[in-house]
């Protein structure tokens, strides 16, 4: 697993770009906003 600290990401709660930590494996990837604290996960799903 890799962390990126202090990215700047959108969060679509609080409509604004704002600091996250961002964690990732191959497959998955999650951050959470440093302003509103959700958590947003995507997930890769099968590639061709």
């Amino acid at each position: 697993m890799t962390i990126i600290t202090k990215a700047r990401i959108f969060c679509p709660k609080c409509n604004e770009f704002t600091n996250a930590n961002i964690s990732f494996t191959l497959k998955t990837a999650e951050y959470q906003c440093q302003v509103c604290h959700v958590h947003i996960s995507y997930n890769k799903i099968g590639q061709s």
